[in-house]
């Protein structure tokens, strides 16, 4: 499987993995997208939801971000 390029295909990756919650994922990211600051690459975004405890560091990598 080839690395997701945008942060769309990585929160896909993400919800289909089952490792958050749909709903509290959401609700989080919907801060950063009113802001304008939800990263448009993958791995920044991944970094983002490690940071902010969504993902630990090892499922976090587990997901390729690109």
């Amino acid at each position: 499987m080839p690395a997701p390029s945008t942060s769309d295909e990585y929160l896909n990756l993400v919800h289909k993995s089952g490792l958050i919650s749909f709903d509290r994922l959401e609700l989080h990211l919907q801060t950063f997208r009113d802001a304008g600051t939800l990263p448009a690459q993958p791995r920044k975004l991944a970094e983002l939801l490690i940071r902010d405890g969504f993902l630990h560091l090892f499922p976090g990598r587990a997901i390729p971000a690109g």
